[in-house]
């Protein structure tokens, strides 16, 4: 019998308590003119139902109500189970991959954090609602981390080195790069001066405002992870190693989950502050589209041996 993860279990505690606090605590204050107005979790639902934005209000409630807590509840069974079978590991590992989805409310209100950053006629500030939902999600993605290590990888696959293997990675890091400073949104509004921002603004805008948390999320999440886990997959090709620890580090990654809240919130936009999307969005885009793609492509065929594979690599890099 498996003793129980002590700190796994302190870890999805804290997280349900927090998860708990978001939703009965108000999320966000947003002031237009004269006008101040508080949202929750569950009242930011119903005003975006009155708006006539039932799509994401949906999303909202899937990712921000449903989500989070359906991942508690597959975590704690794998937590109390002492010898839990695969049907459960399966879950648990889904819960783990998927867990970074639960930031996509917290992404949508970043970027409005950061769009009225330094106004004076539209004004935006988190309230007790925000870290108890950002620290709710990052305990519950520590503890699946945790739990999931109950079932080994085997079965990581492994990356063939080649010219056309390490192009495409030059192609994605290109991509991260035009992600991070080249501006991804562009502001038009009568509210707030016209603005470009690329990630790297945003990260500064946390930083100027007293939004630590938020800025280590985007600076980790959105920064310094991508680069990371790009860094993995690299090695792992070079060095002939299986994908397991680039796909630990990609689950932490959030590159995609911004690229839809920055997708949702130009389109929804026009009911707060009207926003485009800026060129350095295409590189988001384009690096989320190609980051399957490319491990489609540079994946290692089950017949090939494993031997000469640094050869490979070196003929591959020349």
């Amino acid at each position: 019998m498996r003793q129980r993860a002590p700190f796994a279990g302190l870890l999805l505690l804290a997280a349900t308590g927090l998860h708990l606090a978001a939703i009965i605590f108000p999320f966000v204050e947003m002031r237009a003119l004269l006008s101040t107005s508080t949202y929750g979790l569950i009242p930011s639902v119903l005003m975006l139902i009155d708006y006539g934005m039932v799509v994401l209000a949906v999303l909202v409630v899937v990712f921000s109500i449903i989500f989070p807590f359906a991942k508690l509840a597959v975590l704690w069974l794998a937590w109390n189970t002492a010898e839990p079978g695969p049907h459960l590991g399966r879950l648990v590992r889904i819960a783990e991959k998927l867990g970074r989805w639960s930031m996509l409310d917290v992404f949508l209100v970043l970027l409005l954090l950061a769009v009225t950053a330094d106004q004076t006629l539209v004004a935006t500030k988190p309230l007790i609602g925000m870290p108890c939902f950002l620290g709710g999600v990052l305990c519950t993605m520590s503890a699946g981390m945790i739990l999931s290590g109950r079932w080994p990888a085997h079965d990581a696959p492994m990356l063939q080195p080649s010219l056309r293997s390490w192009s495409i990675l030059a192609v994605v890091a290109m991509c991260m790069l035009g992600a991070q400073f080249v501006p991804v949104l562009r502001t038009e509004s009568l509210l707030v001066a016209d603005r470009d921002f690329s990630l790297f603004d945003i990260a500064l805008a946390m930083l100027r405002t007293g939004n630590w948390g938020l800025a280590v999320a985007i600076g980790g999440g959105l920064l310094l992870l991508p680069w990371l886990t790009w860094g993995a997959y690299a090695y792992a090709m070079a060095r002939g190693r299986s994908l397991a620890a680039a796909q630990g580090l990609a689950c932490w990654s959030m590159l995609d989950v911004f690229g839809l809240a920055l997708a949702i919130f130009v389109i929804e936009s026009d009911n707060a502050v009207p926003s485009l999307l800026a060129p350095g969005a295409i590189a988001l885009f384009l690096g989320v589209a190609m980051r399957p793609l490319a491990l489609r492509l540079c994946r290692k065929k089950p017949s090939e041996p494993r031997d000469g594979l640094l050869d490979t690599a070196d003929a591959g890099a020349g």
